[in-house]
């Protein structure tokens, strides 16, 4: 067990799935209940500083109070000043990032698939007035069946009155910032819809529009436009070049009302429904390292493209 992982009555420590920057994730048995769970712990470094207290107990707060099946579930909020962590659910699939991590885009039926369940999560903060503010391929996960998981709300921020978050937007990763937010302005749900839009960009050609030097990143999410989409994917439906280049513009009236309705914009009219891919599922005991999680969702995700294909080649013969 990592020397800085906490311990106690209820969770016993199965190994370190991850660090970030302010917290790690551990691999954890309850104890009480049998289940293999994640648990999520600011890192001792920061426990001092109250603002990262602060953001930490509210993301926990927000996910244990949220109830999607395309958010993470929060399970239990605990430890002290020392030790302050929560449990989840345990996604043990790739990240969103990790599936283009080769720089080769997805099938658009897969890429519609995942938007579906995603924005549908979106839309589901924006409803409990929060932004996430922070969307991007590093924070979704892919569990078994297909399922699309939005794991992290650190920098999610309660709306005021005005529809705005109520503190800066100075917060967020460049890749994915938007302009109102690269530019100081007040931040609303049309934020999230940008993200989404870099997000969908992203798992369509491979790579995010912007990339490089952090200020010049910023700058072309402020000012810039991406390269075109047509030229990286030629072979994309018109509607989805229509709809990331809606989801896309610097100004925060000219983007899709909700996720929702940018998934739809995306699908040409209509909502795809997402393909099951059945995995077993093995939640009890330490991880079996016998078998390459990599490879894994690889055959899950070649599973869920040859589904569709499949679909399709029966919908042609039927019509």
């Amino acid at each position: 067990m990592n020397a800085a992982a906490p311990s106690g009555a209820r969770y016993e420590v199965l190994d370190l799935l991850g660090e970030g920057g302010h917290a790690s994730v551990y691999r954890v048995r309850d104890r009480t209940s049998g289940n293999v769970l994640a648990m999520k712990v600011l890192l001792p470094q920061f426990t001092r500083d109250p603002e990262l207290l602060e953001r930490f107990a509210a993301e926990a707060d927000a996910l244990k109070r949220l109830r999607h099946p395309n958010i993470v579930t929060v399970f239990d909020i605990g430890g002290d000043e020392r030790w302050p962590f929560f449990t989840m659910e345990l996604i043990d699939g790739p990240t969103l990032a990790e599936l283009v991590a080769s720089g080769q885009g997805l099938p658009a039926d897969v890429v519609l698939s995942l938007m579906k369940g995603l924005c549908s999560a979106i839309d589901h903060l924006h409803r409990h007035r929060l932004v996430h503010r922070d969307i991007k391929a590093a924070n979704v996960m892919l569990g078994y069946g297909g399922r699309v998981v939005l794991m992290d709300l650190g920098i999610a921020r309660l709306l005021d009155r005005k529809g705005h978050t109520r503190d800066g937007a100075s917060l967020g990763t460049p890749e994915a910032m938007s302009p109102e937010q690269v530019r100081g302005e007040p931040v609303g749900p049309a934020a999230d819809i940008y993200s989404t839009g870099i997000l969908a960009y992203q798992l369509l050609a491979g790579e995010p529009p912007f990339s490089g030097d952090t200020g010049a990143v910023l700058h072309a999410h402020a000012y810039g436009r991406p390269p075109p989409l047509q030229i990286i994917r030629p072979d994309l439906p018109p509607a989805i070049y229509d709809a990331v280049e809606r989801a896309l513009a610097k100004d925060p009236a000219g983007r899709p009302a909700t996720a929702t309705d940018f998934a739809i914009e995306l699908a040409g009219g209509y909502i795809p429904e997402p393909v099951p891919v059945e995995i077993e599922v093995q939640n009890e005991g330490p991880p079996q390292r016998t078998t390459n999680p990599r490879m894994l969702f690889g055959i899950m995700l070649a599973a869920i493209i040859f589904a569709l294909l499949l679909s399709l080649a029966i919908s042609l013969v039927a019509g």
